[in-house]
Protein backbone atom coordinates (compact mmCIF):
# COMPACT_ATOMS: atom_id res chain seq x y z
CA UNK A 1 0.00 0.00 0.00
CA UNK A 2 1.09 3.63 -1.14
CA UNK A 3 0.21 4.99 2.62
CA UNK A 4 2.10 2.18 4.52
CA UNK A 5 5.28 2.74 2.32
CA UNK A 6 5.08 6.48 3.16
CA UNK A 7 4.82 5.92 6.90
CA UNK A 8 7.40 3.51 6.96
CA UNK A 9 9.57 5.90 4.59
CA UNK A 10 8.89 8.30 7.76
CA UNK A 11 10.13 6.61 10.23
CA UNK A 12 13.12 5.25 8.38
CA UNK A 13 13.84 9.10 8.24
CA UNK A 14 13.22 9.93 11.73
CA UNK A 15 15.26 6.76 12.98
CA UNK A 16 18.32 7.66 10.95
CA UNK A 17 20.35 8.86 13.57
CA UNK A 18 19.84 6.59 16.31
CA UNK A 19 21.74 3.46 16.42
CA UNK A 20 19.17 1.07 16.93
CA UNK A 21 19.49 -2.74 16.71
CA UNK A 22 16.65 -2.74 14.71
CA UNK A 23 14.87 -1.57 11.87
CA UNK A 24 11.58 -0.47 12.75
CA UNK A 25 7.99 -0.53 10.14
CA UNK A 26 4.80 0.77 11.25
CA UNK A 27 2.52 -1.94 13.51
CA UNK A 28 0.31 -3.55 11.12
CA UNK A 29 -2.62 -4.37 13.00
CA UNK A 30 -2.75 -0.57 14.27
CA UNK A 31 -2.21 0.62 10.56
CA UNK A 32 -5.43 -1.46 9.48
CA UNK A 33 -7.28 -0.43 13.04
CA UNK A 34 -6.66 3.24 11.67
CA UNK A 35 -7.56 2.63 8.28
CA UNK A 36 -10.41 1.20 9.28
CA UNK A 37 -11.63 4.15 11.05
CA UNK A 38 -10.06 7.20 9.24
CA UNK A 39 -10.45 5.99 5.25
CA UNK A 40 -14.51 6.72 5.30
CA UNK A 41 -13.94 10.08 5.80
CA UNK A 42 -11.23 10.75 4.02
CA UNK A 43 -12.81 9.08 0.70
CA UNK A 44 -16.38 11.51 1.41
CA UNK A 45 -13.88 14.76 1.57
CA UNK A 46 -15.55 17.41 -0.48
CA UNK A 47 -12.49 18.97 -1.92
CA UNK A 48 -8.86 17.37 -3.18
CA UNK A 49 -7.40 19.37 -0.20
CA UNK A 50 -9.63 17.98 2.26
CA UNK A 51 -8.83 14.28 0.90
CA UNK A 52 -4.69 15.04 0.93
CA UNK A 53 -5.61 15.98 4.68
CA UNK A 54 -6.95 12.99 6.11
CA UNK A 55 -4.64 10.73 4.21
CA UNK A 56 -1.86 12.50 5.98
CA UNK A 57 -3.95 12.58 8.89
CA UNK A 58 -3.81 8.53 8.67
CA UNK A 59 0.04 8.51 8.03
CA UNK A 60 0.95 10.71 11.07
CA UNK A 61 -1.08 8.64 13.23
CA UNK A 62 0.40 5.12 11.81
CA UNK A 63 4.11 6.01 12.52
CA UNK A 64 3.36 7.18 16.05
CA UNK A 65 2.92 2.50 16.07
CA UNK A 66 6.20 1.28 15.33
CA UNK A 67 7.11 -2.25 15.85
CA UNK A 68 10.95 -3.61 15.39
CA UNK A 69 11.57 -6.28 12.28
Amino acid sequence: MILEEDANEQIRTRREDKDNKYEYQINRNKFVGIMKDELIYAFTARTPKGLITRMNKIIQRAVEYVCPI
